[in-house]
This record gives structure tokens, sequence and C-alpha cells, in this order.
């Protein structure tokens, strides 16, 4: 994979402190749309740049706190959020918790609204949801998948005279697959696993006594301290990999959270219409045709600032 041009980050970086610094403009919106249709090592850039903003959970809590947190404690001007920002993205890669190599890169990866598929080299067959980015570390003793975020689907291989055992490693902690067909989906707070063959047992990164066998049929949460919210997956669990977005009498806030998954930029929604309820099956090829159809089934209007900045409100 290329190197992407220093200039590029540098600037993905300032335009991520202007557009969350709460004094952007409606022209600081388009400007950063012509930055970003610019050139594709810009769009490149900002997808990176994202993916790192994901991933600082897992970088050393005293960093992150004086960095970010900190930062919006005591209001710190935005060049000082920028300049800090900046430091936390030449941490060496050993910082992380859970990370074997540079944020900036994967072995795999999708874009937003990507779906990709891949056999790997032991016949398992790994299926990338929008937004994701994974690393295989496959040794002579384990198979280790480190899902840095997003969502994947695993069909595990066994050949014969295979005795590793495979792994899915999240920042919160390890899925082993018992001969299985499983997801697995990480954020920054929480990761989750739906089972849809066999089992898995789920450990937490800082509980190793509290593992969890999950049966087919099920599915759980989990952080780095507990398993929690075990209960029976839809039958739409695993819509996505049909290009699906099903949800059955979901708040407005989860469905628009959900869907701005599939879609590079800001996508919101205002709290006056958040509890509204939907159902419906979406298809994700087109998440500017969901929104176009949304006032139609709801009392709302999607206004586009840009078409990287859109929000749903009230009509």
């Amino acid at each position: 994979m290329s190197t992407l041009p220093k200039q590029a980050i540098r600037e993905a970086s300032a335009w991520l402190v202007e557009l969350n610094s709460g004094e952007a403009t409606e022209g600081d919106q388009q400007r950063w749309q012509q930055w970003y249709q610019h050139s594709p090592e810009n769009q490149a850039a900002w997808d990176k740049i994202e993916q790192f903003r994901h991933q600082l959970q897992g970088a050393p809590a005293a960093a992150v706190h004086r960095a970010v947190d900190g930062a919006d404690r005591v209001l710190l001007q935005r060049r000082a959020l920028l300049k800090s920002l900046l430091a936390l993205a030449i941490i060496p890669p050993a910082a992380y918790t859970g990370y074997r190599h540079s944020p900036w890169y994967a072995d795999y990866q999708t874009a937003h609204g990507e779906l990709a598929a891949h056999t790997l080299t032991d016949g398992t067959e790994l299926m990338l949801n929008t937004h994701t980015a994974v690393d295989i570390r496959y040794a002579s003793d384990q198979r280790t998948l480190f899902l840095r975020h997003g969502e994947i689907l695993v069909t595990t291989a066994k050949p014969a005279g295979e005795s590793r055992p495979f792994h899915v490693q999240t920042a919160h902690g390890t899925v082993r697959a018992l001969g299985t067909r499983f997801s697995v989906y990480t954020d920054r707070n929480t990761s989750r696993v739906d089972v849809y063959e066999h089992a898995t047992r789920i450990t937490p990164t800082a509980n190793f006594a509290n593992g969890v066998q999950l049966e087919a049929g099920y599915g759980a949460q989990f952080n780095q301290q507990a398993v929690h919210n075990t209960k029976p997956i839809t039958a739409n669990s695993a819509a996505w990999t049909r290009r699906m977005l099903v949800v059955d009498d979901w708040s407005l806030t989860a469905f628009i959270d959900e869907l701005s998954r599939y879609r590079a930029g800001h996508l919101g929604c205002h709290e006056s219409v958040a509890e509204l309820r939907i159902s419906g099956s979406f298809p994700l090829q087109d998440t500017d045709q969901i929104l176009e159809v949304l006032p139609q089934i709801l009392p709302v209007k999607v206004r586009y600032l840009t078409p990287y900045w859109v929000a749903v409100g009230e009509r």
C-alpha cells in the first residue's frame, strides 16, 4: 500500500478539528467538501484520520485524556487541539493496546459504503462491512484477526491437520471460534458478537476469569471488563452482507447512527425527532436514496448543507 502524502494527512487533521470545533460555518463545510473532492489522496487521508479517531481508545489513557478530554474541559484553542492530535498521530504503534501495526494501515480495509470479501490462506472466509480495518496474524501456534474498527463476518475453515485455534481480537477482548460462523463489530466503547453456527468464547481483555461461551443463535456485547446484554439474534442481524439495512421499530436516532456508518462525512439527527420510530428494509447501495425516502414515511426534513454534511430534523 502506498504511503499517503504528509501534507494530505496534516490537512485532514486540521479539517477534523475545524469541523468538530462547534464553530464551523456553512462556508467551512463547503470548503471542506471542495478539499475532500479535490484528490483521491485527500479522500484517503480523511478516511485514515477518522480511523485514527476511532482508535484513540487503544492509546495510553493519560495521553488521550491530556490531548482530547483535557482540551474539551479547558476549552483550549483549536490550534492547541490540532497540535495534540498530530502529536498522538505519531505515537509508536506499540503504544496501542491490542494493535500490532501503525493505525494508518491495515491488511484489509473498506471505505464508507464498501463491502469486501476475502479468502484467507487456510480457507477461512472473511467479509468486511463498511469502514472496517483488520489485520491478519497467522503464526505456528494460532490464527488471529485484529479487528481495529468496523464489522466482519467470519466463516472459519479447518483444513485436514489444522490444529491452531482461531481468534478475533478487538480493543475490548478476544473471541475464540469453536468451529463456527460469526460476526464481530467494534467501536470506541464496546464490541459485539453474533453467532450463526456452533459457538464462540468471549474473553474480556482486563478480566480473563470472566469469559463467556456464546452459542449459535445468540449475540452479546463486551467491554474490557465483562460480557453483557446477551440475547437472541434477529433473523436480519446479518442483512448487511446482502447490502440491506433491516430495522424493526428502531428509534430514528439509532437508525441514523447506523446509516451514518455507510457514508462519508457527517449525518446527524436532531433531538426533536430522535425518538420517532421506524421499520423497514433499506438497500445500502445508495444512502442518499434512503434519505430521500425518509420524509415520505416520517414527519421529518432532510437538510443538505453539503453532500457530506446532512442533518435530519423537523419539517
